[in-house]
């Protein structure tokens, strides 16, 4: 979804929308005036971040949890670019997604002692591939860390590591990305053949409830505006055939996945 379709279809604007319609409508109260009402109601929910944290729950819920001594143990840790940005003399860093993404995939690297595959291309012609960017400012290197720098979205992330994979022992992978993220690229990876895990962390974070949860906040907005972001998301990749819904069910996978 480009960047003029997201405007119009994520939230809050949706609200802003059906507003401007009740309110055309005002002087008919079976529709405008219960429009506004309704739209009210669902911006309130919307708020509250306890909703969007039973949301979230139910994402992280498609890809089932590692913890250390489970077994399988993960054969390699997956780490999608989460973007770059230029400064004011033209060079490139990573973005805190992208950094968040990288150190989390560190720590776990430390428990696995496994490959560690960074996967991210140029989005944009005259950019350099993510993954170097974010090797290079955190001194990522050596044998067993490899960069994937063709790929320009997630599904394409998901084939291109499904490649490198071939080359791997057979198991689980490792997803260390954003828990809004998490979702769909493991249902990509998934749709590319490959068995998927994620740390525990993402669902223990979530969990943490709190009273200011249950009032209606920034937070809240922000947590259902990321949402509605990833939803529509994945919608296009469904529609795209980039994805089934059944790739989003946790324990799909095909026997001898990776």
């Amino acid at each position: 979804m480009n960047l003029l379709g997201e405007s119009f279809a994520t939230l809050p604007m949706p609200f802003v929308w059906l507003l401007v319609i009740g309110l055309v409508f005002w002087s008919r109260p079976v529709v405008g005036r219960r429009l506004v009402a309704v739209t009210t109601v669902a911006f309130f929910i919307s708020s509250l971040a306890i909703v969007g944290k039973i949301v979230l729950l139910a994402f992280l819920a498609t890809v089932p949890v590692w913890e250390a001594g489970m077994a399988p143990k993960p054969v390699a840790i997956i780490v999608p670019t989460g973007g770059i940005f230029a400064d004011e003399t033209g060079r490139w860093w990573p973005s805190s997604s992208s950094i968040h993404r990288a150190v989390m995939a560190t720590q776990l690297r430390q428990q696995l002692d496994v490959p560690l595959i960074i996967s991210g291309g140029a989005p944009v012609n005259g950019q350099p591939p993510e993954a170097r960017v974010i090797a290079t400012e955190l001194a990522l290197t050596g044998p067993a860390v490899i960069l994937e720098t063709t790929a320009r979205n997630s599904q394409e992330t998901g084939q291109a590591v499904a490649g490198i994979m071939k080359n791997l022992p057979v198991g689980p992978v490792m997803l260390a990305t954003s828990d809004m993220h998490v979702a769909r690229m493991g249902a990509v990876l998934r749709h590319a053949g490959l068995s998927v895990r994620q740390p525990s962390h993402h669902r223990e974070t979530v969990k943490r409830v709190v009273w200011t949860d249950f009032i209606p906040s920034t937070l809240g907005l922000a947590y259902s505006a990321r949402l509605s972001r990833e939803s529509w998301a994945i919608l296009w990749y469904v529609v795209k055939g980039y994805l089934s819904l059944h790739d989003f069910v946790a324990g799909s996978e095909r026997p001898g996945s990776h």
